[in-house]
């Protein structure tokens, strides 16, 4: 994987915290109490799209 590409990704990675976050907030402000299994689900797609070039020995998840 190229510089350029990577840096793209973990950009995205990072809008997608930045936005998910919020989200998940007022979803719980409103009532609405997203599941426990769904939000680590979206946590761990998180974490796997910023530290995906690492070798996958080194990433326990």
């Amino acid at each position: 994987m190229n510089k350029q590409r990577y840096t793209m990704m973990v950009r995205v990675a990072w809008w997608w915290t930045y936005l998910y976050t919020p989200a998940v907030v007022l979803m719980i402000c409103c009532g609405v109490v997203p599941s426990q299994h769904r939000l680590e689900a979206d946590a761990v797609r998180a974490i796997r799209i910023v530290l995906k070039p690492v070798r996958r020995y080194e990433v326990a998840l």
